[in-house]
C-alpha cells in the first residue's frame, strides 16, 4: 500500500494526536527540504510525499491520521561536526554545507565519512 502525503497535518505532540500509534518514516536532515521523497515507514508502508514549495519535514511532522495510527517523520540518528566559535561572522561566505546556528556554536551536519577523518 502507497501513502501519498501532500501536506502537512501538525506536530505529534498536539493533543489531537494523542492515543494514536505512532509509526515512524525516517527523514535525514540534508532531505527535509525536499518537496518529493519516497521511504517506507517503520510498519512497511510505502510513504510518497509531494509537497507544496516551502514544504519542511521537521522531527515529528505528522503526515498522515487515519484515527489510530500516525504517521511521523523521525530524524535518525547522524553525526555531526561541532565548533565552539566566538564571531561566527568570520564564517560568512566561506561555508561548503548548511549549519545550525546555537548561540556561538554552529553545528556542521554532513552526511559524508571523508569529514571525520
Amino acid at each position: 500500500m502507497t501513502l501519498y502525503v501532500t501536506g502537512l497535518l501538525g506536530r505529534v505532540d498536539e493533543s489531537r494526536f494523542a492515543g494514536r500509534r505512532v509509526v515512524p518514516v525516517l527523514v535525514a536532515w540534508d532531505e527535509a527540504s525536499r518537496r518529493r521523497l519516497r521511504r517506507d515507514a517503520s510498519d512497511g508502508t510505502d510513504v510518497a510525499i509531494d509537497l507544496e514549495p516551502g514544504g519542511y519535514l521537521a522531527d515529528g511532522t505528522v503526515l498522515d491520521d487515519d484515527g489510530e495510527r500516525v504517521v511521523v517523520v523521525q530524524r535518525p540518528p547522524e553525526r555531526a561536526l561541532v565548533i565552539r566559535l566566538d564571531d561566527l561572522d568570520a564564517l560568512s561566505g566561506h561555508l561548503q554545507r548548511p549549519i545550525l546556528g546555537l548561540g556561538g556554536w554552529v553545528i556542521f551536519l554532513k552526511r559524508c565519512k571523508a569529514m571525520l577523518r
